[in-house]
C-alpha cells in the first residue's frame, strides 16, 4: 500500500503515516516499506530452506500442523448443521447438563462446562465411575440432559449412561471420535470428531468442536451472555479493590 491507503485503511491521515515512520528514524514511509518488504522476503527464504529439509524441526512442526488444519477443516466439512442446531437448542434449554467424558476428553468437557456457565446454563461433569454415575443418573431432574464425550468407546459405561438416561426421559447427545461407537447409537443426537486412531488428532479436533459449541450458544444466548460478562467483570472489579 501506499501511505495515503494504508492511512485510509487504519482511518488516519497520511501525514500520521509518514509521522510514524519518521518516529522510528526512517526518512519517510518508502524507507520503512522497502526494509519491511527486505525482511519478508528473507524470513520467507529462510522458511523455505528450512521446509525443504524434512529433517528440520520447522518441516515437521509444520507438518504436525498441516495435519491438524486438514483434520479439522474435513470434520467442518462433515459436520451435520441439522444435529449441531438441535444439541445447542437442547444445551440451552436443558436446566442441567451431566457432561460425560471418557479420559482422553477431560479436558474438553471442562471448556464445555466453561461454556455452558457463560450462558447462564449449570453443567457438572462425571466420573467414569459406575456408582458415582448411577448416583448422578438418578438425581437428575425432568429436562436434564446426558452429553458423552468418547473418544475412545473403549468403555461400555458410556453407552449404558445413555440407555439408562434416556429410559428416565432425558436428553442425550454424543461427541463420538466414529461412528460405530455404541454410544453413537444410544444417543438421540451425535456428532461425530473422527481419528478414533489418532488421540491426538481427534482431541483437537473435539476441542475445536467444542469451541464451536461455545460460540453457538452465545450466538443464541447473546443477550445473556453479555450480561453474564458484565457482572463477571464487575465482580473481579470488586475484588480487585479490596
Amino acid at each position: 500500500m501506499t501511505a495515503s491507503e494504508l492511512a485510509h485503511e487504519v482511518d488516519v491521515d497520511s501525514a500520521t503515516v509518514v509521522r510514524f515512520a519518521q518516529a522510528l528514524d526512517y526518512t519517510g514511509f518508502p524507507e520503512l516499506q522497502n526494509e519491511i518488504k527486505v525482511r519478508v522476503l528473507e524470513e520467507f527464504h529462510i522458511r523455505a530452506e528450512e521446509e525443504a529439509r524434512p529433517d528440520s524441526l520447522a518441516a515437521r512442526v509444520d507438518q504436525s500442523l498441516g495435519q491438524l488444519s486438514e483434520a479439522i477443516e474435513r470434520a467442518r466439512r462433515v459436520l451435520a448443521a441439522d444435529a449441531l442446531e438441535i444439541l445447542v437448542g437442547q444445551l440451552s434449554a436443558a436446566p442441567r447438563v451431566l457432561l460425560l467424558p471418557d479420559a482422553a476428553a477431560r479436558s474438553a468437557a471442562r471448556d464445555l462446562r466453561r461454556h455452558l456457565a457463560a450462558v447462564g446454563s449449570l453443567a457438572l461433569v462425571l466420573d467414569l465411575e459406575e456408582n458415582a454415575l448411577a448416583a448422578a443418573l438418578a438425581a437428575a431432574a425432568p429436562g436434564d440432559m446426558l452429553l458423552v464425550l468418547d473418544m475412545s468407546g473403549a468403555s461400555p459405561l458410556t453407552a449404558n449412561a445413555l440407555k439408562q438416561a434416556a429410559s428416565f426421559k432425558l436428553g442425550t447427545a454424543a461427541l463420538v471420535g466414529g461412528a460405530s461407537f455404541e454410544a453413537a447409537r444410544q444417543a438421540a443426537v451425535v456428532l461425530e470428531t473422527g481419528h478414533a486412531d489418532d488421540a491426538e488428532v481427534g482431541g483437537v479436533v473435539l476441542a475445536a468442536l467444542v469451541n464451536a459449541l461455545g460460540a453457538g450458544l452465545r450466538w443464541q444466548k447473546a443477550k445473556l451472555a453479555d450480561q453474564i460478562a458484565d457482572k463477571m467483570l464487575t465482580a473481579h472489579k470488586g475484588l480487585a479493590a479490596k
